[in-house]
């Protein structure tokens, strides 16, 4: 079984999810221009990797687990100035 589907793998084409958090992040703010099926897919991929998000078992990099999350839900929840 896949880590990811072929579809996220698909729409992430090689970035990772802090990178598709990063472009959403840009084109709601206006610092990235690409077009609103682009930015729809990856606002879904990012949902997707959050349903299955699993923390490490490694205590060591618990605190990097949260917060890639939390730059995820950020991206996701903030508002468009663009």
């Amino acid at each position: 079984m896949a880590y990811r589907s072929e579809w996220f793998e698909k729409v992430a084409a090689g970035r990772s999810v802090l990178q598709i958090a990063l472009d959403v992040h840009s084109t709601k703010n206006g610092s990235l221009e690409r077009g609103h099926s682009q930015q729809l897919d990856d606002m879904v991929a990012l949902r997707e990797a959050v349903s299955g998000w699993q923390k490490s078992v490694l205590r060591d990099y618990q605190k990097f687990d949260d917060l890639v999350a939390e730059i995820i839900h950020v991206a996701l929840t903030e508002k468009s100035v663009a």
